[in-house]
This record gives structure tokens, C-alpha cells and sequence, in this order.
């Protein structure tokens, strides 16, 4: 049952605000103010009243004198204050409480989420209601319809019903509710003149209320981990978009309190190799095990997707800096990959890429280069990557016959590019948070199994006559085989937070 209503009254913020309260005429009160709904009068027989709302400490507005702030509820109608408003010619509004949400305590959950949440008025399109019946926990519940009229609705994870039980042509129905296994307890809906077409609408026995659901965006925070430079956001996969194809970053994506492997690292001194934690990395454990004097280099950067497909590099030569002579190669205090145009890492054998991409690249670019690309390691004609130029940031889909690009502007060396491709004639691409451009040439067939694409490529356009090496700071690579157009503003939020890039 709903026990708190938003109220808006037409040029009265004083007696405007969150009202707390219960049903059968029982007077609501202004959560912190002096407002006040209360009837006049109820007739239990025929569930209606009148409806006054006024300042309660003088009367003004009275709303006894003034019908502006009074409305009376019809037969046949729930006996509550939101009955009815027409009535009042529009100038009270009364709205679900969805405002003011109470969330789970979760420490570590952050990002956006829609919370579902009952006591909203149910509508003809409502598919799911909240029936509460006194008595009997075993009927009370979810239940789940559809939006035909005389539907049958059915309890989650129970024996409930609703269902129609005669018919009026001219007013539609009754309903019964009942306990489908044993037929007991069974209640009667609308048993009083006048059919309904939804349950919700009948007259309700007493006991038996009906609300509807909605849902509300909320953003929860996590907590502090050295492994992080704000944590406020974090973790972008566990609790923000998961379902990630692969993940490539210096701090913890998972929620592991900076315990997930991020870099293997290389030492210029003697070649031995280590693996670092995100924390070890936040922590200056990488730094004084590279020594001061010497440099750090990546071998291996560690998918935190969970799908294994860490991006690799044997040659030296072309594996890319993270400390350079004993200190961590940082922009503005945040760790980076420093990639000198001629490095790459590359993640070999990836199966399942297959259209749509995403792409949510983090870098800092000195000069011209591509910062990722997904390819096939034995075409040089089949790859879509992100290249990063001085004033664009530009999304490259080629399948194997003709290539298309799509450039955002953009300022600045910091980068947070998304790029998209959903087949052979969409391309999308956006920057630092901005306006996503689309393109809709064609680019030939669609990135389908038969492409065969099966490499990560990071700092490099491909692998197979590899050109466009990026010059500059790879942050943070995430790659979807999915439209995460929707999901784009969480991720950024998340990843903007961390870095601050716009």
C-alpha cells in the first residue's frame, strides 16, 4: 500500500511537498511542513469522499473555502486522495513518492541502476502489480499480466490467480482472486454494480489491495581502496556494465579491493619478469621492485573480463613503458601504458567477435595513432579500430572489400572515446562524454562469424602489415560485442571519474 504521495499545489510550494498517510479517509500530513489532506466526509458503502488539502497551522489556504484545493472521489473508486484530481480541474497533483529512495546497503555497488518499486498508480499498460492480501501471506505477492483485458494474472513463485469470472458486454468484468491449488481463500472483485476491464479497478474487498511498480534511477557509491584515485564510481564491470569481451586497465574493475592482476611487468635491468596487483601498481610496490634508474616495461596486460584474453608482447623492443628510470609514468598523477609509436600489445586466438562492437578507449596522445582495434590476424584488410588524431577522434570499420571513418570533434590530449559498429551500414563515434556522430555508408559485409576476426590489437591498427602506431598513454581499453549505446552514459561517468577527462 502506498503510505507516501508527492503533492504539488498550483502556486503554494508551502503545502507542496511529500505527504505521509494511509487509506479509509485518514487524514495525510506534510513530511516537514504543515500541510494537510483530510475528507470532509466518507460513505464506506460507495468508497467516496472529499478531499481537502490547506495549511494546517491557519487555515490558508483553507481549502474549505477555497474548492481550488478540494476534489471529491466517485463510486466505485479507492477510497485514497489521488482519486479523482480531475475533479480539482488540475491544480493539485499527486504523484508516487519516487523521489525518496531507500536502496540496499551494499558498500561496494556503484554506477547507475534502476531500482524497480511499488506504490505507483497502475495504469492499462501495467504488466506486473503488487497484491497485498490481509491474512494470507501465500496469495499476497507479485503478480504478472498482460495488458488484454479479462487477462488471466498469475503469482510469481506461488499458486495465485486472478482471473475473469463473468462478463458484461457493456462493462466488462468481475475477477476472482483465489488460491489456484486448493480454490481457498477466494475473494470476489468488483461484486458491486459496474464491470472493469483490469482487476485494479474493481472494488476491492476489504483487505485486498492492488499497487503498481515502477522503476528509479539511482547512483550508488563504493568504498575507498588504494587501487583507486577517487573510488567513488568504482567498479565499472561487477557493478556498473559487465559482459565486457575484454577489459585492459591499471586499477581494479572487478570489485577485488585492488586484488585483480593487471600487468606483468618486465625490469630493464636484469629482464625478470612480475605480476602486479592494481594495488601493488597504486602502491609503489611496481616502482621499488623496478628499481630506481631502471625502466618497467609491459609483457602482458591482464584481461579483467574474465575471458581470458590478456594482450601480450615477447619482443621487447615493441613492449610499451609503465615506469620510466624508477618512477611510474603518470599524466596529472595517473598511471598510464606509454606507447612510443612503435609498441603493441595483442590479445591472439579471441573467439565470439562477432557484431555489434563498442569500444571505450582511455588515453592521453602526444601524436597521431590508433589506440585499439579488434582485426584478423591473417587479413590486413578486416579490423575496426579507434584512431586518435589532434582535433578528431574517429571510429574505422574495413571488412574486406571498402572502409568507411566517422570523426568526432574533439580538444585536448586527454581522450575518452566510444565508438560503435552495429553492421555493414552503422558507425557511431563520440568524445569526451559528447555527441555521438553516425555515419550510415557502407562498408561491406557485416563483422559476422564468417570474418573471422580474431585478435585485440592495443596501440596499433593490426597486427598483419601493422600500421598507425599510437604515440602516447593508454589508460584504459573496454571492448563489448554488444550496443552499449544505452549503457555509454554509466561507463563514462565511471571511467570520467577516475580520470578526469572532461
Amino acid at each position: 500500500m502506498t503510505t507516501r504521495i508527492k503533492v504539488d499545489v498550483e502556486g503554494h510550494a508551502d503545502i507542496s511537498g511529500v505527504y505521509t498517510g494511509a487509506g479509509g479517509g485518514i487524514p495525510w500530513l506534510q513530511e516537514g511542513g504543515n500541510g494537510k489532506i483530510a475528507t470532509s466526509g466518507y460513505n464506506s458503502e460507495a468508497d467516496n469522499q472529499t478531499w481537502f488539502v490547506y495549511d494546517n497551522s491557519d487555515l490558508d489556504p483553507n481549502g474549505e473555502q477555497n474548492s481550488l484545493f478540494s476534489w471529491s472521489s466517485t463510486s466505485g473508486e479507492s477510497p485514497f486522495p489521488w482519486s479523482d484530481l480531475a475533479s480539482n480541474h488540475g491544480k493539485v497533483k499527486i504523484t508516487a513518492d519516487i523521489d525518496v529512495v531507500v536502496c540496499p546497503s551494499r558498500d561496494r555497488e556503484a554506477g547507475v541502476t534502476d531500482i524497480p518499486r511499488f506504490g505507483v498508480p497502475l495504469t492499462d499498460t501495467s504488466t506486473e502489480i503488487k497484491v497485498t492480501v490481509a491474512g494470507h501471506a501465500d496469495i499476497s505477492g507479485i503478480y504478472t499480466g498482460t495488458t488484454v483485458a479479462g487477462a488471466t494474472w498469475n503469482q510469481q513463485g506461488g499458486n495465485g490467480t486472478i482471473a475473469a469470472y463473468s462478463f458484461n458486454e457493456t462493462d466488462g468484468y468481475e475477477y476472482i482472486l483465489e488460491d489456484g491449488s486448493d480454490l481457498d481463500p477466494q475473494y470476489l472483485l468488483n461484486n458491486a454494480s459496474g464491470f472493469t476491464d483490469r482487476p485494479w479497478k474493481a472494488v476491492l474487498p476489504s483487505g485486498v489491495t492492488m499497487d503498481g511498480k515502477d522503476s528509479v534511477t539511482v547512483k550508488r557509491t563504493a568504498l575507498v581502496h588504494k587501487s583507486d584515485r577517487k573510488g567513488e564510481s568504482r567498479p565499472l564491470l561487477s557493478k556498473v556494465v559487465g559482459g565486457a569481451a575484454a577489459a585492459y586497465s591499471l586499477r581494479d574493475l572487478n570489485d577485488k579491493a585492488g586484488n585483480n592482476k593487471v600487468v606483468e611487468v618486465r625490469r630493464s635491468s636484469d629482464d625478470a619478469d612480475r605480476i602486479f596487483l592494481a594495488k601493488e601498481v597504486a602502491n609503489g610496490t611496481l616502482e621499488a621492485w623496478v628499481g630506481a634508474g631502471n625502466n618497467g616495461f609491459v609483457s602482458k596486460w591482464y584481461d579483467q573480463s574474465g575471458n581470458g584474453n590478456d594482450a601480450e608482447q615477447a619482443t621487447a623492443g615493441s613492449q610499451p613503458k609503465i615506469v620510466n628510470s624508477g618512477a611510474l609514468v603518470v599524466d596529472n598523477g595517473i598511471a598510464g601504458l606509454d606507447f612510443d609509436g612503435g609498441d603493441f600489445l595483442v590479445a591472439s586466438s579471441v573467439s565470439g567477435l562477432e557484431s555489434p562492437f563498442s569500444i571505450f578507449s582511455t588515453s592521453v596522445r602526444d601524436s597521431n595513432g590508433y589506440t585499439a582495434s579488434l582485426s584478423r590476424s591473417s587479413a590486413a584488410n578486416r579490423y575496426f579500430a579507434v584512431f586518435e588524431s589532434s582535433g578528431t577522434s574517429i571510429a574505422v570499420p574495413r571488412n574486406s572489400t571498402s572502409g568507411v571513418t566517422v570523426a568526432a570533434s574533439v580538444s585536448g590530449a586527454d581522450r575518452l572515446t566510444f565508438a560503435l559498429t552495429t553492421g555493414a551500414t552503422s558507425t557511431s563515434v563520440g568524445a569526451k562524454g559528447g555527441t555521438v556522430v553516425t555515419t550510415t555508408d557502407d562498408y561491406g559485409n557485416d563483422f559476422t562469424s564468417s570474418s573471422s576476426l580474431d585478435q585485440i590489437a592495443i596501440g596499433v591498427q593490426r597486427t598483419v602489415s601493422p600500421t598507425g602506431y599510437f604515440n602516447g598513454r593508454i589508460r584504459e581499453i573496454i571492448f563489448y560485442t554488444s550496443d552499449q549505446s544505452a549503457n555509454r552514459p554509466a561507463i563514462e561517468a565511471n571511467i570520467n571519474n577516475q580520470y578526469d577527462i572532461y
